[in-house]
Order: structure tokens, then sequence, then C-alpha cells
């Protein structure tokens, strides 16, 4: 599994809110939802902060 990121988006603001990306490969074989899901169950992310996941996105702006 590679983890790229943070970095910034391309459109690094958008709403008034700033943006930033981390990219997550793997395999074909690894179930990278269910990975993803584990993950934010085990983090505590600050109320100031929205994480919004995007398996497969169809692009990555």
């Amino acid at each position: 599994m590679d983890i790229l990121g943070p970095s910034e988006s391309p459109i690094d603001r958008l709403r008034g809110l700033f943006r930033r990306r981390i990219l997550v490969q793997s395999e074909p074989t690894v179930n990278l939802s269910k990975y993803m899901r584990v993950w934010r169950a085990r983090i505590k992310v600050p109320a100031k902060y929205k994480l919004h996941i995007d398996i497969d996105p169809q692009g990555f702006m």
C-alpha cells in the first residue's frame, strides 16, 4: 500500500474551505473500502475539520 500526501488540491479552496488530498494506492487484492472504514473508525478528526473519503474517484480535482 502506498500513501501519497497530504498535498494541496488543484483547487485548494472551494466554497470558502481549504482542501487537502491524500492518495492511497493498493493492489487489487486489498479490500481498500474495508481498510479505510476501519482506519476512519480508529482516528478522531477535530470538529473543525471534515473528512471525505472517495474510493475510486472519477477525477482527482
